[in-house]
């Protein structure tokens, strides 16, 4: 181990080809001066002092593997991201054609090694539709929050995102532990037999609405009502327990009331255009009467422009799936809210919010 960097001793060279005492800058340095001196002729003799690569050259050369680079990256931005059997596979090809043996795990761990660039990483699967997201549309989104933020003068306490979630959807499996030899590795899934909704919204700013609960059904008993334990929070009905035009229209008055009477009007609210927010002819009459600007985001690219989408209801949901597992017994519609609640109150929404907006690049501009 030297006690000096590459690019100390490149420095010290330029400098003694500039004039000044070898011997001073191999103390300043820490370069021995004998090895300063090599140097020192090989920049004179080459114009480079790059350290040679240790071990023995690449099987494949320089130029493949630069391609094979671009292939990976071209093909994880179309959204086929490579697997280690497919680089695997595809060098086998190239080999073939080289009329060399076939590259291993040896060669594919040095790949990796010398291409820093390349990682191994966990591929988030998405639909096919979701996949292939309208270009036109994100472009029009982003002229669109262009234009509100510079003409109405927009700062982030007037740009909200609202969104809704499931209480329990299906979990994906995970790493746990178990015993050596273990055949059969399951686990039970604790979830209750209703579906809910959570409906959110937060803006660009970390301001927060209360969530709107929607069950399914005509009537709630009281204990489920009075389980809430989130101030100004809603709790409702409807026939499956998704939101519709008229619980939309409602939910819109309930934002309003819960908007800052500070915040100047009018408000941006970004957020999926389901035709069921819609289908009630009052929507626009009542988001146009209380001076909110509906903004749709293009279909199937919530995963990529949806605020609380990509920021907000992961890390609520693993508040919310501890909470369940400790709770291990059947979920009544009182459970769920309670629990709901806890783990509202537990995770950091507006600070998320936040950071959602400017992953989506929606906030700031």
């Amino acid at each position: 181990m030297t006690g000096y960097t590459h690019e100390q001793l490149v420095e010290a060279t330029e400098r003694a080809l500039q004039g000044e005492r070898q011997t001073d800058l191999s103390r300043i340095y820490n370069v021995p001066y004998r090895t300063l001196k090599l140097y020192i002729k090989k920049m004179r003799d080459t114009g480079s002092i790059v350290p040679k690569r240790r071990g023995p050259p690449p099987v494949l050369p320089t130029q493949c593997e630069e391609r094979l680079q671009t292939w990976i990256k071209d093909m994880q931005t179309n959204g086929y991201p490579i697997k280690r059997h497919d680089i695997l596979v595809k060098v086998a090809e190239i080999c073939n054609v080289l009329g060399i043996p076939e590259l291993g795990e040896v060669w594919y761990k040095c790949f990796l090694e010398r291409h820093p660039l390349i990682t191994q990483r966990q591929a988030q699967v998405i639909s096919r539709v979701r996949n292939e997201v309208d270009v036109n549309g994100i472009r029009t989104l982003f002229y669109t929050m262009a234009k509100l933020i510079i003409e109405e003068r927009l700062d982030g306490h007037r740009l909200y995102n609202m969104d809704k979630t499931g209480f329990a959807s299906r979990k994906k499996s995970t790493k746990v532990l178990a015993l050596k030899g273990s055949d059969n590795m399951w686990a039970k899934m604790i979830a209750p037999s209703f579906h809910l909704t959570i409906v959110a919204a937060a803006s660009a700013a970390g301001d927060v609405v209360p969530p709107l609960l929607i069950f399914p059904g005509r009537q709630l008993d009281r204990d489920v009502s009075a389980a809430r334990d989130i101030p100004n929070s809603a709790i409702t009905t409807s026939d499956c327990g998704f939101i519709n035009g008229f619980l939309f229209e409602k939910w819109l008055t309930m934002f309003d009331r819960s908007i800052p009477v500070s915040v100047k009007r009018p408000v941006v609210l970004v957020f999926n255009g389901y035709k069921s927010h819609f289908s009630a002819p009052a929507v626009m009459a009542r988001a146009l009467a209380l001076r909110i600007l509906l903004v749709c985001l293009p279909a199937n690219g919530t995963h990529l422009v949806q605020p609380l989408d990509v920021a907000v209801f992961g890390p609520f949901k693993k508040v919310l799936w501890q909470d369940i597992f400790n709770f291990m017994v059947t979920i009544s519609k009182k459970n769920a809210v309670e629990l709901a609640s806890a783990a509202w109150k537990k995770s950091p929404i507006g600070t998320n919010a936040v950071s959602g907006f400017s992953a989506c690049g929606l906030y700031p501009p």
